[in-house]
């Protein structure tokens, strides 16, 4: 069920709000945390400086691309009830939809951000790479790729 074969649809609207984290970002975090002495044995969270929604951030990633965003929306309680009967299913050995299940939707249906403020007060983190600056690689690797498709792995690369 996902956005290329048309089965996805948004829990709730989609107005959640999510934390991300640029590859390069999260990078810089574990580099700023193996070079600090202070951070032995602490726990820190690293992220992009935005949190976006689910929408928005799943209209730029359709976007980068070349997709439309999809327009159907499942609301939260009965996607939470459908993937609570679907593990039920799967529990006694019979077929259900593996990506429906109750910490997916949660996942993708509520709003969950993480705070970093620990990483940049003491390992002096600071995001290195816009989510603006991520998405414009993205669209310019995958043209670079020859096409989505390619891009992922489903067709010849340029």
């Amino acid at each position: 069920l996902s956005i290329l074969d048309g089965g996805f649809a948004f829990v709730g609207d989609g107005q959640n709000r999510i934390t991300t984290g640029h590859a390069q970002n999260v990078s810089a975090g574990l580099i700023a945390a193996a070079d600090s002495p202070r951070a032995q044995g602490r726990v820190y969270h690293v992220a992009d400086d935005d949190r976006p929604t689910m929408r928005e951030f799943l209209g730029r990633l359709c976007h980068a691309g070349g997709l439309e965003l999809p327009g159907r929306r499942m609301p939260y309680g009965l996607a939470y009830g459908a993937a609570w009967a679907a593990e039920r299913i799967r529990a006694i050995g019979l077929k259900a939809p593996m990506v429906l299940s109750r910490p997916y939707v949660i996942h993708v249906g509520r709003t969950w951000t993480l705070d970093d403020s620990r990483a940049r007060q003491e390992l002096g983190y600071r995001p290195a790479v816009s989510m603006d600056e991520g998405f414009e690689r993205l669209a310019a690797w995958i043209v670079d790729c020859g096409g989505l498709e390619a891009a992922l792995g489903r067709g010849p690369r340029a």
